[in-house]
């Protein structure tokens, strides 16, 4: 399902998220064959009743995300509020209100973005299985600052070159100078790890958690990144990532509110055990084991 805002003129960079359908062995596991839900579409803004429609259960998500889009005639709309939330409770009720906003068309050449460059793909989200804490991003905040093997280090200097660009052309200054937005963003798609890392290993490199972390969440999602894993470590910082049981694909590193240095002293024997380093992609910074003293770098500007 598609993430994004409709615009005029040309195409804005869009994200996608990994979810889907309801798969036909849970519609058949809920429901009869060719169940209808009556669906009923609100505006967010009057309050009034702008649509009907019987759907079957198979043309529906398993859950509505916020901001996720829908077609009404020629206008596109977002996803303010779904009641009920999930398949399993609007599938059992027959129907289903989705209150929505419509979203407005905006020149491509009006548009700034506040980053010169985000991640491609978001993580698939689903329903925390517990009560636990968890770290929450913005969006855009995915994978900015990450661990990247350093046998990659040619793709991570072409995607620099790429922002940096964003920087010279694409920059708006105020008048000391200083970058607030940009009018371009650079969308990266490169893959961070050569070879996945084993959990077992970098578990005992990783700072413990007390209380245990659900994983990574998106401000504004009720639900949490699937497969994520999130250790607090010091100074502000937090490590977060993906993985498939034994297997990590996504190492990230994000710094909250407190700002304090990079925290060396675990960072240094995992870019070690691993052979990787440290990218900040805004800053267009990489640093491996032997260069953490000079972290963070001048950016890249």
């Amino acid at each position: 399902m598609f993430v994004g805002v409709s615009a005029s003129g040309d195409s804005l960079p869009v994200r996608q998220r990994p979810t889907g359908l309801i798969s036909p062995s849970k519609v058949a596991a809920m429901s009869t064959p060719g169940r209808i839900v009556s669906v009923e579409f609100v505006d967010a803004d009057t309050g009034y009743v702008i649509g009907r429609s019987d759907l079957p259960v198979g043309q529906l998500p398993e859950s509505f995300d916020p901001d996720t889009t829908v077609q009404l005639g020629e206008d596109s709309w977002v996803v303010e509020r779904a009641d009920p939330v999930t398949a399993a409770e609007f599938v059992t009720a027959g129907r289903l209100t989705l209150t929505l906003r419509r979203l407005v068309q905006v020149p491509l050449s009006e548009i700034l973005y506040s980053l010169p460059t985000i991640c491609s793909v978001l993580p698939a989200v689903g329903r925390p299985g517990g009560s636990g804490e968890r770290l929450e991003l913005l969006e855009d905040d995915w994978r900015q600052v990450e661990l990247v093997s350093r046998s990659l280090l040619a793709e991570v200097e072409t995607e620099f070159s790429a922002i940096r660009r964003i920087y010279e052309e694409h920059a708006h200054r105020d008048p000391e100078g200083r970058v607030f937005a940009f009018d371009k963003i650079h969308v990266r798609s490169i893959v961070s790890l050569a070879e996945s890392l084993p959990w077992s290993r970098l578990r005992t490199l990783l700072p413990a958690s007390q209380p245990p972390y659900e994983g990574v969440g998106f401000r504004g999602h009720p639900d949490i990144a699937v497969g994520s894993f999130v250790r607090p470590d010091d100074g502000g910082w937090w490590w977060y990532g993906l993985r498939d049981e034994d297997l990590v694909s996504v190492l990230g590193l994000h710094i909250g509110s407190d700002r304090g240095p990079l925290p060396v002293a675990s960072v240094e024997p995992i870019l070690r055990a691993f052979d990787l380093m440290v990218v900040d992609w805004c800053q267009c910074a990489a640093v491996d084991a032997d260069g953490l003293a000079n972290y963070p770098l001048e950016p890249g500007r």
